[in-house]
């Protein structure tokens, strides 16, 4: 249903969108996640136990279990920056653009 949901995940665990560039956390992701959710998901704040800044800690996931696994296009944080699944993320806030999912 989603595309963007599925480029996200692939986004997440560093496989190749393109044969020609292999899309990291560090090069890719964490821009968006500092840019979008760094207000209340960093090492100093880890709002629910998520940490998004380090990627060790996003594949560990907070305080409700893990919020991605590798492979799964319907990891609750795809479906939380997507307002499909409650926490919706941002909260007080539009979800992320497709700009950024995709």
């Amino acid at each position: 249903m989603y595309a963007k949901a599925i480029t996200i995940c692939v986004l997440f665990f560093g496989s190749s969108l393109a044969a020609a560039e292999k899309i990291t956390y560090e090069d890719h992701i964490k821009e968006i996640f500092q840019n979008s959710c760094s207000n209340c998901h960093k090492p100093s704040k880890k709002k629910g136990g998520l940490n998004l800044m380090i990627y060790s800690d996003v594949l560990k996931g907070g305080s409700s279990g893990k919020c991605v696994e590798s492979g799964d296009a319907d990891s609750l944080l795809v479906k939380c920056v997507t307002h499909e699944e409650e926490p919706i993320m941002p909260p007080k806030g539009p979800k992320l653009s497709n700009k950024k999912l995709i």
